[in-house]
């Protein structure tokens, strides 16, 4: 488990003192990983920049504004957002996340293909009704 499920709606993240619910160490590489897609310039860059546009439309859409960490206020000496405000960076994050989620689900559906055993629909189509999943193939480059 690479810990990219939600708990309670949000990221699971480390707290001091109790057992963490996912592998710590494929949950870095992972992202180490997603950078690498970023640099590659291929499939899964496209992905991101589509759904970082997502992003941005429902932000902007919610009258949410878009701006560079420096510009965030401070108080206490740490930034923070506003209500009506989201760092570029978060939204950079949620998008790549978004990628790492993808190619987890892809290399999920591949190597059980590759080892012969049953697979099941995606989530996006066995529960939210989308007709026309991803698949690994339209995700490789050549």
């Amino acid at each position: 488990f690479a810990g990219f499920a939600p708990v309670d709606g949000k990221a699971e993240k480390r707290q001091k003192g109790a057992k963490l619910h996912y592998n710590a160490q494929l949950r870095s590489m992972c992202w180490r990983l997603a950078s690498s897609l970023l640099r590659a310039r291929g499939k899964f860059y496209e992905y991101y920049l589509k759904e970082k546009d997502k992003y941005q439309y429902r932000f902007q859409s919610e009258g949410k504004h878009i701006v560079p960490a420096t510009q965030l206020p401070k108080k206490d000496g740490k930034r923070y957002e506003p209500a009506d405000t989201i760092a570029e960076g978060h939204v950079h994050n949620m998008a790549l996340r978004k990628m790492i989620k993808l190619f987890l689900a892809l290399l999920w559906l591949s190597w059980r293909e590759a080892e012969g055993l049953p697979t099941r629909n995606p989530y996006p189509v066995e529960y939210l009704g989308h007709e026309h999943p991803i698949t690994p193939e339209e995700m490789c480059d050549k």
